[in-house]
C-alpha cells in the first residue's frame, strides 16, 4: 500500500496531467475555476521512454482451462514518436484489417481458428507490433504456422496496392470518425499533447 501511495502521489499531481475540454462551454470561466486546481505542487518527474526490448526465438506458454485458446506473435516495433510508427499502423491495418486482408482471409479457412487481428502500439516497451489469433484447442499450431508465412510473405513485398488502398482508407476514416465527437477531439488532444507536445 505505501508503494502504491508513493508511486500515486508522485505521478497523479498536476504538472503531470493534461486536460481537454471539448464541447459547448464558457472558456473564460472554465480556465478561471481549474486554473486553482492545477497552481502550485512539484515538478512533474521526468519520464523516460523505453525502448524496444527484442529477444528472438522466445517463446512463453500459459496453460489454462479455457474454451479457447490465444496464439500471438509479438515483434519489437518503433515508438509511437518515431517516423517510422506510421508505416507500422498501416502493416498492421493492411494485413488484417478487414476480412479481404491476406491475415484474416487466411486463416478464417483453417478449422479451429475463430478470429484474428493485428495491432501496432507504440507505447508498450517502446513499440509493439503483435498479432492475436484466438483459436479451438489443438489449432493453435496451424495458426501460428499460417500467420507465420503471411507474415513472411507481407515482409517479402507481398502486400497488394488493395491491400494498402484498403488500410489507408480505414485509417483515415477511423480517424475521421474520432474527429467527429467531443470525446474523440478531447482524447486526441491529451494524446497528441502528452507523446508529441503540441
Amino acid at each position: 500500500r505505501a508503494r502504491l501511495l508513493e508511486f500515486y502521489n508522485r505521478h497523479y499531481i498536476p504538472a503531470n496531467a493534461c486536460l481537454a475540454v471539448a464541447g459547448r462551454f464558457d472558456s473564460e470561466g472554465l480556465r478561471a475555476s481549474l486554473s486553482s486546481l492545477f497552481a502550485g505542487g512539484p515538478a512533474a518527474p521526468v519520464r523516460a521512454r523505453a525502448a524496444a526490448r527484442v529477444r528472438g526465438g522466445v517463446t512463453h506458454r500459459v496453460r489454462r482451462r479455457f474454451d479457447t485458446h490465444v496464439v500471438q506473435l509479438g515483434f519489437g516495433a518503433p515508438a509511437i514518436t518515431d517516423a517510422d510508427a506510421p508505416t507500422w499502423d498501416v502493416l498492421a491495418t493492411a494485413v488484417a484489417g478487414g476480412s479481404a486482408s491476406p491475415l484474416v482471409s487466411t486463416l478464417r479457412t483453417l478449422p479451429g481458428c475463430l478470429d484474428v487481428r493485428a495491432d501496432y502500439d507504440g507505447e508498450a516497451l517502446g513499440g509493439l507490433f503483435v498479432v492475436d489469433a484466438h483459436v479451438a484447442p489443438g489449432a493453435g499450431p496451424r495458426a501460428l504456422q499460417a500467420a507465420s508465412e503471411v507474415l513472411a510473405t507481407a515482409a517479402a513485398g507481398g502486400l497488394t496496392r488493395a491491400d494498402m488502398a484498403r488500410a489507408r482508407a480505414g485509417l483515415a476514416a477511423e480517424r475521421r470518425f474520432h474527429r467527429q465527437t467531443a470525446d474523440g477531439r478531447a482524447h486526441a488532444a491529451c494524446y497528441y499533447r502528452e507523446h508529441f507536445g503540441d
